[in-house]
């Protein structure tokens, strides 16, 4: 839940670069920027980037060149152009080429966080589905990872009070009073402004992420430790009816049934 979404800006006004690594940051983004070609090559070889928002004329080169150089280096970045000098072909070269979106200056800050975010969005479930594939086509059960709910269909770039939430919920998921008013007062939010404000941007029912936290350290307990079945479920803030039943739902077997997966003989 740490990990931030990050971007790299490619523009050769510090103004512009120095603005959008603010509003990014504000956003919860990290942000990256350099003002040449050359440079941009040079970060982009050294780490990832989520997205590229790429001006079309830098100093030593055109910017649609960059393009399928950052394509080849890191397949799945979503690349922006962003530039005052657009034609019909450079647009045209540009879409052609891979990127995702564009934007002529003077441009909405809103609508390019906006489609920011979308396109993130659109990069995670496309990893995802890609590894689910491979996953399948290992035909290995034991192997296979079943997913967290909140690493493939949070937004990474989520407001403030929801990151604070996330954490508060973390450190107290065994807990089985944890409930909505205790997390929305965490915050200091109300806690129907809480579920709406949670509801819109994570897309993800509060149960349903609370359940996962304390499904997947329920595995690890079931994996790692001799403790019997209802002890694990209490500990992770289950009853052991609960704890079975949702159980079953996320992962398809019982517990037990589960930790016999491994090959381990453990009292239950």
């Amino acid at each position: 839940m740490e990990t931030k979404n990050s971007v790299l800006v490619v523009d050769d006004e510090p103004g512009i670069c120095k603005t959008l690594k603010m509003l990014f940051e504000k956003k919860w983004y990290e942000v990256n920027y350099v003002m040449t070609g050359k440079e941009a090559i040079k970060k982009i070889r050294k780490r990832k980037f989520n997205i590229a928002l790429l001006d079309i004329k830098l100093p030593d080169m055109e910017g649609t060149k960059l393009i399928s150089i950052f394509k080849k280096i890191h397949p799945d970045i979503k690349i922006v152009m962003i530039t005052g000098h657009s034609t019909k072909a450079n647009v045209i070269e540009s879409l052609n080429s891979g990127v995702s979106y564009y934007f002529e200056k003077p441009f909405n800050i809103e609508e390019l966080l906006t489609k920011t975010h979308e396109l993130i969005e659109e990069q995670n479930k496309t990893s995802f589905q890609r590894i689910l594939q491979e996953a399948t086509k290992s035909k290995n059960v034991h192997n296979m990872v079943k997913l967290d709910k909140q690493d493939v269909l949070l937004p990474q770039d989520l407001p403030f009070k929801i990151q604070k939430a996330i954490e508060y919920i973390e450190k107290n998921f065994r807990n089985p009073d944890l409930c909505s008013k205790k997390i929305a007062s965490s915050v200091n939010l109300h806690p129907k402004r809480f579920s709406f404000l949670w509801n819109t941007t994570t897309k993800v029912s509060l149960p349903d992420f609370i359940n996962d936290i304390r499904i997947e350290n329920a595995k690890k307990s079931l994996i790692e430790t001799t403790d019997y079945t209802s002890q694990i479920a209490h500990s992770v803030g289950f009853d052991s009816h609960n704890f079975n039943r949702v159980f079953k739902a996320k992962m398809g077997t019982s517990p037990i049934k589960y930790r016999n997966s491994y090959s381990q003989k453990f009292p239950t």
